[in-house]
């Protein structure tokens, strides 16, 4: 049996990788670090977890109260453990100039406090490009890992890592349990004798702490967010390969793959609220939402060229090669996301690493199997001249999309947020004199500052799922921000259960402010390639945000 991580290296001389490597690397940090506060849009869900770190920061714990948000236990902690972690090491957000004078001046403030966590986002894909390079390297040669390496650096798709999401956090660290897990060598041997081999005692002792490490980094992904554990079949079987099919060394590597994530319902459990725990659990896997197919398709609007070689270079390279490496990627993916309605386009992270790295591997073995049938002498020219082709229409149809500035109303909103929130709203207050900030779910976006750089404390709710009941918020001072969509489905559909109480608050409320969304993408170019990213960036929901308060 061929272990996939025997490679047949030819002689070249030492400054050849490296010098591929860095060609790789340079092109993912111009792509996943230019303007990353202008692209891509920021979703709702950056503002939670930006959120969960600052709220560690401030030293009140991994877990927000139900009164913070709605459904506090939907992940584990590694997620704000990490970001508070790099934001405390690099004194973020003290780092920050913060004026608070006019909304101009607010709005560059805003812009500052969003830059630091995207650029963390922007150097984990760096990260992702070197480790996707060696993974490919080691598994089958170096022409596929460059040109798996510059695929995840310079194609649209790649863009999704750019977002402060979990997703984009968790990729590295199962990445590197990968690389861990394809270094292991073929030395478990029943019949050795370890007592008289000290080589074989001191490559074991090597393979376990390369095992130690997988389990450690897969333990933490899995404590990021639970959808990393649909690398564990892949994992399993490269330590079956690379152990001759001995099961013993798995039992090491699961140790920390087990008992890291644990932490999570243990926190519950000693905080007394288990069942919190579990019915956060059940309200995470049973949401509504788009699909499998669907987002398939929404995501395939934004690269179908990378979907496209990418897919059929796993059918091929399963075909040619009889190589499962590919297989138990994929398939325990579409199995999981098929068994529920709940998925977001930047779920689709977790595949970004094998489109990749198939195509890597199946460009090569082509362009392998028709220079030596034919004969071809040119084997580098010819494969390079394709590659170009690619890479520059990658590269160019990525930068078209990173160049486009989609936050300036968003960040002009917040500005106003802060704005009217009022002063003397202070942490520690009696909760009568709470100001309740009130919009839909994705608008906690603008929660976090006001609170935890601004000191103006309020409680957050939406349309839908309230904490209060609506007579108790109507005493309350609110702030109310109304989108498009929320106007059409939240105030004027009086025979949907709710609208009518919302629709009371709203006409109890004076209008202060509304934002129109400035950005013209949506609407001249959004049907066009490469512009068809814009669907998943879609601006202010509704075109529109109405502010409204009562005091």
């Amino acid at each position: 049996m061929r272990y996939p991580n025997q490679i047949i290296r030819g002689k070249s001389r030492t400054f050849v990788p490296i010098f591929l490597i860095i060609i790789a690397l340079a092109l993912s940090a111009f792509i996943h670090l230019w303007n990353p506060i202008g692209f891509p849009y920021f979703h709702g869900d950056e503002g939670h977890y930006i959120r969960r770190a600052m709220h560690l920061l401030e030293g009140l714990g991994p877990q927000e109260a139900k009164s913070e948000y709605e459904n506090p236990y939907d992940h584990p902690y590694f997620g704000q453990l990490f970001l508070a972690g790099v934001f405390s090491i690099v004194g973020y957000p003290n780092l920050v100039p913060i004026s608070d004078g006019s909304v101009e001046e607010l709005k560059n403030s805003v812009e500052q406090l969003y830059l630091f966590p995207r650029i963390l986002m922007g150097l984990l894909a760096v990260l992702d490009t070197f480790l996707i390079y060696k993974i490919t390297e080691r598994m089958y040669s170096r022409n596929a890992a460059f040109v798996a390496a510059v695929l995840f650096a310079v194609m649209p798709l790649t863009w999704l890592t750019r977002r402060v999401v979990l997703e984009s956090i968790f990729l590295p660290l199962i990445l590197s349990s990968l690389l861990c897990a394809v270094y292991l060598r073929p030395i478990y041997h029943k019949d050795v004798d370890k007592r008289k081999n000290k080589f074989f005692d001191k490559e074991t002792r090597k393979s376990n702490i390369l095992l130690l490490i997988s389990g450690i980094l897969l333990g933490l992904a899995i404590f990021t967010k639970t959808t990393a554990i649909m690398i564990v079949p892949l994992l399993i079987y490269l330590i079956l390969v690379h152990s001759n099919k001995n099961i013993k060394p798995l039992r090491l590597w699961f140790l920390p793959v087990i008992l890291i994530p644990m932490i999570w319902p243990a926190y519950a459990l000693a905080s007394g609220q288990l069942q919190e725990w579990v019915d956060g659990v059940l309200w995470q896997s049973d949401r509504d939402g788009r699909g499998l197919f669907l987002s398939f398709m929404a995501s395939f609007k934004i690269d179908p060229l990378l979907w496209i070689v990418g897919l059929s270079s796993v059918v091929l390279v399963t075909a040619i090669r009889k190589d499962l490496f590919f297989v138990f990627w994929l398939v325990p993916f579409l199995l999981f996301y098929a068994s529920i309605s709940f998925m977001q386009h930047f779920h689709y992270i977790f595949l970004l690493p094998i489109l990749c790295m198939a195509a890597g591997v199946g460009i090569s073995e082509i362009l392998s199997k028709i220079t030596i049938r034919q004969n071809i002498s040119f084997n580098k020219p010819l494969l390079y001249g394709i590659l170009s082709a690619i890479f520059i229409f990658g590269f160019v149809s990525t930068v078209l999309l990173i160049t486009t500035n989609l936050n300036g109303s968003l960040f002009e909103a917040q500005a106003l947020v802060i704005k009217f929130l009022p002063s003397s709203a202070q942490k520690g207050q009696s909760s009568n004199e709470t100001v309740i900030l009130m919009g839909s779910n994705w608008m906690q976006l603008f929660s976090w500052i006001p609170e935890y750089i601004f000191g103006k404390g309020h409680s957050f709710e939406t349309f839908i799922e309230r904490n209060l009941p609506i007579e108790q918020i109507d005493t309350k001072k609110v702030l109310l921000l109304v989108d498009g969509k929320d106007f059409e489905r939240f105030i004027l559909a009086g025979e949907k259960e709710g609208s009518f109480e919302n629709q009371r608050l709203y006409n109890s409320t004076r209008k202060i402010a509304e934002i129109e969304e400035q950005s013209d993408y949506y609407k001249k170019y959004r049907d066009k390639y490469p512009y068809t990213s814009i669907h998943e960036n879609r601006g202010i929901e509704g075109g529109r945000i109405i502010m409204k308060t009562n005091y």
